[in-house]
């Protein structure tokens, strides 16, 4: 090949945009199963006076008997607090922790069965580790994030090339334009379990639109950090739309779901144009019945051995004009494309549910939990109920209550003040004046936060830890439930099973090889034949596309010229159509470029830029 050539082939991802694809929702009938709970156990029982708001759980997946769960005590101050259970949630401890300011805490297990508690703090995020299931904690360690951070989430690469990475993110605040806060998403990673963490890359920027009388920060939703099986980084978040409807004397504003891809390149994470996932609408005011139906979007995805492995799935509440619909939405290509929305609330006049979450047992059923009104007079209380899909998100299960009390956060052992003074923010407020916030847990969290903890464990039952006030004060609860029922496989696929993989997939799974090159500067003319070989032990399906991104040098006007189809970034060459064995390749192809011709005076070799990734059908 002649010596100002390389040919570079790297995992970089084609941008797209919010007119991404949809996949229809299947109309297959609903398999059968049913869903059973076990009985509820009070976590925070030392202290049953405390309101408790924003639950979430862990499982150790080294031991299986330890979890973590972790709440805001909202009594007279507002705090973190951390119990731990090494019998499988029978008994529950409470952990003392040397710093208990922070809000928004969650918890992990890493796959290598590391615990981690996570919180948030003026400026950036408080990150504690574990070393024996949750019963002992190493002092917290602060991993600045910008001007301010909120509602963080950590994911994890359980597998695939990056096993072990680490990523920890939420919304910060950066300064805009005209020196304004403006919400965005940003990210920090770590390659050493935690023991230290990159500076903070921003991810998205959240659009400045008013929202109504909205908090501003809910001008965007974080969501869970997801991690393929492939190692692609999912990153949902729910930005403001501009516009907004009145319904019923409330103000309904839109939000998109949207989702940036991350793949790590060269140990880099390099995201892609956010895709929308859905539209949704929330109440967007700060009223009583806004905040009862508040919730963002929470994800999972299947790392099960079933058919529906690397499935990613987000839940999020929708509002109808009447109440809220629990969603969810699924994608399959490792975030490129996503199915229409999927109810999951199966009554007929929905409720103002609120805070759902969402998780994969091992054995790839899906289960969805929420904060249920249905049966109450004026959604002034709710009931935690479950349902659970057994085909990979197309239907759900009937609905089912995890508990036969209620919980009413506006009873009045919920209305414990916590009182502080701000500087008023904003165009209704003078710069120089200041406020007197009184704050409860009634008052503020009448949806019992925008959290709740859901995981599963290796027997498949699922874990579920929630905001219980069933005794008048709201309490941070546990409750075991398990889903019965055969996971329906996924459209028949000819055997042996043929893999139609991701673009971060096909980047190991297929080599690109090279032949016939021409190069002619004089005359502006470049070409060379494409071969893909399966250098996997599996069979790959085809189309691939072998998409031109961008090329390095100084070659003026390099354009691809024969190229069969150009919704892929500049150009893309089809290879292969059908099965691809391992060790097989695909027919030669001719990929052409034209440039302008001439000899620069200073020439640096170019390096052309692409990527393998799946054909559009």
């Amino acid at each position: 090949m002649h010596k100002w050539l390389i040919l570079g082939v790297v995992a970089a991802l084609a941008g797209c945009d919010a007119s991404a694809h949809r996949t229809p929702a299947m109309s297959r009938p609903a398999p059968a199963g049913s869903i059973a709970a076990g009985k509820t156990t009070i976590i925070s029982q030392d202290a049953p006076h405390t309101p408790y708001v924003e639950s979430f759980l862990a499982i150790d997946p080294k031991h299986p008997a330890s979890l973590i769960a972790t709440a805001i005590a909202v009594d007279g101050t507002i705090h973190t607090v951390l119990y731990a259970s090494q019998d499988a949630g029978a008994r529950w401890k409470r952990i003392d922790t040397p710093q208990t300011h922070t809000v928004d805490p969650v918890v992990y297990f890493a796959p290598n069965g590391r615990g981690f508690f996570e919180s948030e703090i003026q400026g950036g995020l408080d990150i504690m580790t574990s070393a024996d299931g949750g019963s002992t904690w190493r002092p917290f360690r602060y991993v600045p994030m910008g001007m301010g951070h909120d509602r963080p989430y950590i994911g994890f690469a359980s597998e695939g090339p990056h096993k072990g990475q680490i990523y920890a993110a939420g919304f910060a605040y950066i300064t805009g334009p005209g020196g304004h806060s403006v919400p965005a998403m940003a990210m920090v990673t770590s390659s050493d379990d935690g023991a230290t963490f990159s500076a903070p890359e921003v991810i998205a920027v959240a659009n400045t639109g008013s929202s109504g009388d909205f908090f501003p920060a809910y001008n965007l939703f974080p969501a869970d950090v997801l991690v393929t099986p492939d190692g692609t980084v999912l990153l949902p978040y729910l930005p403001f739309h501009p516009g907004r409807a009145k319904a019923n004397g409330a103000v309904a504003a839109q939000y998109d779901v949207l989702a940036s891809r991350g793949v790590n390149f060269n140990g880099a994470l390099d995201f892609s144009k956010p895709i929308l996932a859905a539209r949704v609408t929330l109440l967007a005011d700060n009223t009583y019945r806004g905040l009862e139906a508040l919730g963002g979007v929470r994800g999972t995805v299947d790392l099960s051995h079933s058919r529906y492995r690397g499935r990613a799935y987000l839940v999020y509440p929708d509002y109808t004009g009447l109440g809220t619909n629990i969603e969810v939405v699924h994608s399959g290509d490792d975030g490129r494309t996503w199915s229409a929305p999927v109810r999951v609330n199966d009554n007929a006049r929905p409720g103002y549910d609120a805070n759902p979450a969402i998780w994969v047992n091992d054995r790839g059923v899906l289960a969805v939990i929420w904060n249920d009104r249905r049966a109450s007079r004026g959604s002034a209380c709710y009931r935690p109920y479950a349902s659970a899909s057994l085909d990979g998100g197309e239907h759900f299960l009937r609905n089912t209550a995890l508990s036969a009390d209620v919980t009413c956060p506006n009873a009045p052992g919920n209305w414990k003040p916590v009182v502080y003074a701000q500087q008023n923010v904003g165009p209704s407020f003078a710069k120089s004046t200041k406020s007197i916030v009184v704050l409860t847990a009634a008052s503020r969290w009448p949806n019992a936060g925008e959290t709740q903890g859901l995981q599963s464990g290796p027997n498949g039952a699922f874990d579920a830890a929630w905001i219980d006030g069933a005794s008048g004060v709201m309490q941070l609860a546990f409750t075991r439930f398990s889903v019965t029922g055969t996971v329906r496989a996924a459209r028949r696929t000819r055997q042996p099973v043929v893999v139609r993989a991701s673009s971060a997939g096909l980047a190991s799974d297929l080599d690109l090889n090279v032949g016939a090159a021409r190069f002619d500067p004089l005359r502006g003319v470049f070409s060379v034949s494409l071969r893909l070989k399966n250098v996997s032990s599996r069979p790959v399906r085809g189309p691939f596309a072998v998409v031109f991104e961008r090329a390095m040098g100084n070659l003026s006007n390099l354009r691809a010229t024969n190229a069969d189809e150009t919704i892929h970034a500049h150009g893309a060459w089809i290879l292969g159509n059908g099965v691809l064995q391992p060790g097989e390749s695909t027919a030669p192809r001719k990929a052409a470029w034209a440039f302008t011709a001439g000899l620069a005076e200073a020439p640096q070799y170019p390096i052309l830029l692409l990527s393998i990734q799946p054909a559009h059908s």
